[in-house]
């Protein structure tokens, strides 16, 4: 589990440009505005991964930019 910890905290993901969604609203936010361009952008797949010795489980929280690709996986899998 440690190991899958940390092999997760090193992902990136690279999306095309012109197939970026937008990020999840928030109160507050400012409106998003789609890049210009044909390149990739480069996006760290978690914000942190907390595993604790023993414990069998890993806290994960993802980036914010990689919500919306988050949310679309479907099947079966754990919280």
């Amino acid at each position: 589990l440690k190991s899958a910890t940390l092999d997760l905290q090193k992902q990136i993901i690279g999306i095309p440009k012109d197939q970026l969604l937008p990020p999840i609203a928030r109160q507050g936010d400012r409106p998003w505005k789609k890049p210009s361009g044909k390149g990739v952008r480069m996006l760290n797949v978690t914000e942190y991964c907390d595993y604790e010795d023993g414990d069998g489980y890993v806290d994960i929280s993802f980036s914010r930019q990689m919500e919306p690709y988050i949310c679309m996986i479907e099947g079966n899998f754990t919280t």
